[in-house]
C-alpha cells in the first residue's frame, strides 16, 4: 500500500510567496498612502495654526494702538497700550513702540518692540500668489472727514495724514510648506484710534 506524502510543492511554494509578496506589497502601499496623508494634512494644520496664533497677536495689540506712525504694504509701525500686569485691562498712561514687518528675502513676518525681536509667521512663498504676485499683508481703512464712512486705502508710502483718519485694518497671511498652502484673512478695529476721531476737536 502507497503511502501519501505530506507537504508542499515547489510550484505550491512559489505559489504561496507570490501571494504573500502581493499582500504585503497591497498593505504597504496603504501604509504610505496614510503616512502621507497625515504628514500633509499636519503641515497644513500647523501652518494654519501658526498664521491664526500670529493675527490674534497683531490684532489684539492693533485694536490698542493709539498712534500709528508709518505704514506700508508689508510693514507697520505704531504706539500702543500695554495691558498692565495682570493682563486684564489696558495701561492707558504708558505707550510701546511696537513694528510688524514682513521679510520676503527671509520669508518672514517679524514682530519688533522696544525690548525685543521675534519671528511671528515663518513659511514659503509668504504674501506671494501663484502668479508670482505680491499680496498686500496691510490694507487700510481711514475714517472720511465729515462722515462716518470708511475708505479704503492703497498704501503705496507713508503718509501722516491718512495714518492718523486709519480706524480699521485688514490683515492677510498667505504662505506654503511642503506643497502645502493656506490664506488667511482677518480685520482689526482700532479702538483707539477711532475713540480719538470721535472727539469734537478732532480735526483730521
Amino acid at each position: 500500500m502507497m503511502m501519501k506524502k505530506n507537504g508542499f510543492t515547489f510550484v505550491e511554494l512559489m505559489i504561496g510567496i507570490a501571494i504573500s509578496v502581493f499582500i504585503m506589497s497591497v498593505v504597504f502601499g496603504f501604509y504610505i498612502m496614510a503616512h502621507k496623508l497625515f504628514f500633509k494634512g499636519r503641515n497644513k494644520s500647523d501652518l494654519m495654526n501658526q498664521a491664526k496664533n500670529t493675527l490674534n497677536i497683531m490684532c489684539e495689540e492693533l485694536n490698542r494702538a493709539e498712534k500709528i506712525e508709518e505704514i506700508t504694504d508689508v510693514m507697520i509701525r505704531f504706539k500702543a497700550h500695554p495691558l498692565k500686569p495682570d493682563k486684564n485691562s489696558v495701561d492707558s498712561t504708558e505707550l510701546q513702540d511696537i513694528t510688524y514687518i514682513l521679510d520676503r528675502d527671509d520669508n518672514t513676518l517679524k514682530r519688533i518692540s522696544d525690548y525685543d525681536e521675534k519671528v511671528l509667521f515663518d513659511a514659503s512663498n509668504i504674501n506671494i500668489d501663484k502668479d508670482e504676485d505680491k499680496i498686500p499683508l496691510f490694507t487700510p481703512f481711514i475714517k472720511r472727514r465729515n462722515s462716518s464712512m470708511l475708505d479704503k486705502w492703497e498704501v503705496e508710502y507713508s503718509d501722516t495724514e491718512k495714518q492718523n483718519r486709519i480706524c480699521y485694518l485688514r490683515i492677510r497671511i498667505s504662505g506654503s510648506i511642503k506643497k502645502e498652502s493656506i490664506d488667511v484673512v482677518t480685520g482689526v478695529r482700532l479702538e483707539f484710534m477711532h475713540a480719538k476721531q470721535l472727539q469734537p476737536d478732532w480735526n483730521f
